[in-house]
């Protein structure tokens, strides 16, 4: 076994709950009583509407979408997110995952080669953070290589059981 399962098996104190778990409230201290939640069905984007990125909007939460080829046969490719902010990735309708180059620890996201195809592929972003000021360097790059980032240091402290 590994040392994770051992310890969540052996050790009473553990909560890792997930969700909303309290009141919520505005910067004001104000609670907020009333709201609503809905999904985002990101599994079927045609009737979307995708935004340009030269458009001004400054409002977090846009979707975009784009196309790269594949001239050759497909490999494994990374794609790097450095110019984006938090969000997530789909290659060809395939949820690829979610995106914190900020955060990381990984800076690349990895697609199979079985999910690329040679000629065209669709790429979608859904950036759920604002988009940079200056959005007419903003790219997506495709490389053969992964970056998982550097070791964070507030973690060199953790004591493990």
């Amino acid at each position: 076994k590994q040392w994770y399962q051992r310890r969540v098996a052996i050790t009473a104190g553990i909560h890792d709950f997930k969700g909303i778990l309290g009141d919520i409230k505005l910067s004001s201290g104000a609670r907020v009583t009333s709201w609503k939640m809905w999904t985002l069905p990101l599994n079927n984007t045609k009737s979307a509407n995708f935004r340009s990125l030269h458009q001004d909007h400054t409002e977090p939460g846009c979707l975009l979408q784009g196309t790269f080829q594949v001239d050759s046969n497909p490999a494994d490719t990374w794609i790097k997110m450095d110019w984006f902010t938090k969000g997530v990735i789909f290659v060809n309708n395939r949820n690829v995952g979610r995106y914190w180059p900020k955060e990381g620890p990984q800076r690349h996201i990895y697609v199979p080669a079985v999910w690329l195809r040679r000629g065209s592929n669709t790429l979608t972003l859904f950036e759920s953070d604002a988009l940079p000021n200056n959005r007419m360097n903003l790219f997506v790059e495709l490389v053969d290589h992964p970056d998982l980032g550097g070791v964070k240091t507030d973690l060199l402290n953790v004591k493990y059981f």
